[in-house]
């Protein structure tokens, strides 16, 4: 018999009659056990594969952050600068460095709280949008 043809009545008549004539050979009594075990292995396996793509995505996402917070740093005292007027240039003078350092760290520092704000904003939309799938 070919693969794609199927049987014809005759044949199929007697197929269900030895079936019915002989006992049908029965699956071990442990393969139900191990099927559903490999299963859950499977889920298990694929859960954590699932955890650690999602760890990876978030690492790589804060290590990004990083590197945008330090490139904030390093460029933010150029561009918080402001035209002094004569008034504040005598403040300019009398202002110790820690007190410069104390004023443009703080813009900084707020600076870099709205941006991580934002992104964790977006973060905390997307696992609710994942939850509720």
């Amino acid at each position: 018999m070919k693969e794609n043809e199927y049987l014809s009545d005759e044949e199929l008549m007697q197929l269900i009659a030895e079936v019915e004539e002989h006992d049908m050979i029965e699956a071990p009594f442990y393969m139900k056990h191990e099927i559903l075990q490999r299963v859950r292995q499977e889920s298990v396996v694929q859960r954590a594969h699932s955890a650690k793509i999602q760890f990876l995505t978030f690492s790589f996402k804060v290590a990004l952050a990083t590197a945008a917070a330090v490139a904030i740093l390093l460029l933010a005292p150029a561009q918080f600068r402001e035209m002094p007027s004569v008034a504040d240039k005598e403040q300019t003078q009398s202002e110790t460095l820690s007190k410069k350092l104390e004023n443009r760290s703080y813009l900084v520092s707020e600076g870099l709280l709205n941006f991580s704000n934002k992104v964790i904003g977006k973060e905390e939309y997307k696992y609710e949008t994942e939850k509720e799938k």
